[in-house]
């Protein structure tokens, strides 16, 4: 298993989980994950919610599509954006710094330069995993994770591709 799928497993990671899009093709990223989970012993899906950090109100932006992914595959997802009270019927939060206690992973939808905003504030707020979306990520957002011991996942793979989002 490479580091990638460390990363997202960890970042995932629960006592059941199940996966959405997962492939009878071995060479396919969803066999991968799902073989991943097999091998930790993973079977349904997790209970801590997950933060989405450039939650959109506006569905055709990749904001709001996490949010509704996280949402469509059974997990709970809280919206930060700092201009909106509620986004697909989930009450939002102003910063990642306002998220409850028990969000230990947030995905990141956010140009570069707020991206490294997010990741001082994911480390002042004890967050462990962050899944920088593509597009998010810097080099200086990536290694301030790996500094304060944050799983941080920043190599391109998309959250939407590996749980399976689909337009509803």
């Amino acid at each position: 298993m490479g580091s990638s799928e460390d990363a997202i497993a960890r970042f995932l990671a629960s006592p059941a989980f199940g996966v959405v899009g997962a492939s009878p093709r071995r060479h396919k990223y969803g066999n991968k994950v799902l073989r991943c989970y097999q091998q930790n012993g993973r079977r349904a899906i997790p209970v801590n919610p997950y933060g989405v950090v450039g939650a959109s109100p506006r569905r055709h932006k990749y904001g709001n599509k996490v949010l509704r992914c996280y949402q469509q595959n059974g997990r709970r997802a809280i919206p930060v954006n700092p201009r909106e009270p509620v986004i697909e019927g989930t009450d939002c939060v102003a910063s990642t710094l306002d998220l409850p206690d028990d969000v230990k992973s947030i995905s990141v939808i956010t140009p570069p330069a707020v991206t490294e905003r997010v990741v001082q504030q994911a480390i002042s707020k004890g967050i462990e995993n962050v899944w920088m979306q593509p597009g998010a990520e810097s080099d200086a957002s990536v290694e301030a994770c790996r500094r304060a011991g944050i799983n941080v996942i920043a190599d391109g793979s998309c959250v939407l591709v590996v749980l399976g989002y689909r337009e509803l």
